[in-house]
């Protein structure tokens, strides 16, 4: 009986999966709305480009490259939801090729370069515009998002010590 109950319970939370499938359709829509926003301000600003100096082009193609970076984080969100997604179609069975299975430690590195690049680029796109403003760079306005990138790139740091730490001790158990 108790065996029965389990298998039960377990299919129950197996299923339990289908509950985010519209969430992930969501996302995935998401990326057809950044690919015509991208489109869109790439097209509507070429003519314009051509009549820029050098300095002043560079404020729409980094707002082209935060558009692309928002749908490589979106894809990568899409590509981690299938991995644990998999497991749920068929939960009796072993995921072949090891599809099923999130390599938690590379999305991790995903994720905060991602980040990382991200807020890179809203850095240089503020810091470009006022200076195309005749402005002096302001800082303060850079704060909100330079603390962030140094927050996720003390974790960064930290989260490669400890991935450091634990292949010494893996190479030190063997």
């Amino acid at each position: 009986m108790s065996g029965e109950f389990e298998k039960t319970v377990h299919h129950g939370i197996a299923a339990t999966r289908w509950l985010l499938a519209p969430m992930y359709l969501g996302l995935a829509l998401m990326l057809i709305v950044l690919l015509v926003q991208f489109v869109r301000d790439f097209f509507n600003g070429l003519p314009e480009l051509f009549q820029m100096n050098a300095v002043d082009t560079l404020i729409p193609i980094l707002s082209l490259g935060l558009v692309l970076v928002a749908a490589q984080a979106v894809l990568l969100l899409l590509h981690t939801g299938y991995q644990i997604f998999l497991p749920g179609l068929a939960p009796d069975a072993e995921p072949e090729d090891g599809r099923g299975r999130v390599d938690f430690v590379a999305l991790r590195n995903r994720l905060l370069g991602v980040s990382m690049v991200f807020a890179l680029l809203l850095i240089l796109q503020k810091l470009i515009a006022q200076v195309n403003q005749g402005e002096a760079p302001k800082l303060q306005a850079l704060w909100p998002v330079a603390s962030v990138l140094s927050m996720l790139l003390f974790a960064a740091l930290v989260l490669a010590v400890a991935d450091w730490f634990t292949a010494l001790a893996h190479r030190k158990s063997q």
